[in-house]
């Protein structure tokens, strides 16, 4: 008998290459239907503090426009729900502990991706022939000038799902808006 099951023994750096990768796997999910220009760089962008920019704005046939009011910079951590050291969960929402300081670069949003737990890898993700299906959830805060290191606490109120993905963009027109 012939079985796919994909059983890896993996070390920290392979898991968290592959944590780095759900979380984009989600982002690009979450933009599809949506199709908001989405652009992540090849480069490692954490220097400069986001690791996404998305534009929210179509001019004529598949041509974006990119201004300050119509663009968003997302930093994006991804973490899985038994490490205990960088994120609890609470009944409000979630603490997430931040290893440095974060400073906003024009409308800037932390972004933090809960995954299933570092054992249970094969169930960040389920393929069938009719379904991907990405088993995480997304939390978002705005970084208002700067969020300093250690907890940030992220209320439940502040799930990123598609309603709350294209909300984003009111803090581009009114900082005070998200």
């Amino acid at each position: 008998m012939i079985t796919n099951e994909l059983k890896l023994t993996r070390t920290m750096p392979e898991v968290n290459s592959i944590k780095n990768k759900m979380s984009i796997a989600y982002m690009h999910a979450l933009n599809s239907t949506i199709n908001y220009a989405f652009n992540v760089p090849q480069s490692d962008f954490d220097g400069l503090g986001f690791d996404i920019q998305v534009c929210n704005k179509t001019v004529g046939t598949s041509r974006k426009i990119a201004s300050e009011a119509n663009q968003i910079n997302i930093q994006l951590k991804s973490v899985s729900i038994n490490s205990h050291t960088m994120i609890n969960i609470t009944d409000d929402g979630i603490e997430y502990s931040l290893a440095d300081d974060l400073i906003a670069i024009g409308t800037h949003y932390l972004v933090v991706i809960v995954l299933q737990s570092d054992d249970e890898i094969e169930n960040w993700r389920t393929v069938n022939e009719d379904d991907l299906t990405i088993n995480a959830r997304a939390y978002y805060t705005l970084i208002d000038k700067i969020i300093k290191k250690g907890k940030v606490k992220i209320p439940n109120s502040n799930i990123l799902n598609p309603e709350s993905y294209i909300g984003l963009f009111a803090a581009a027109n009114n900082k005070d808006a998200v």
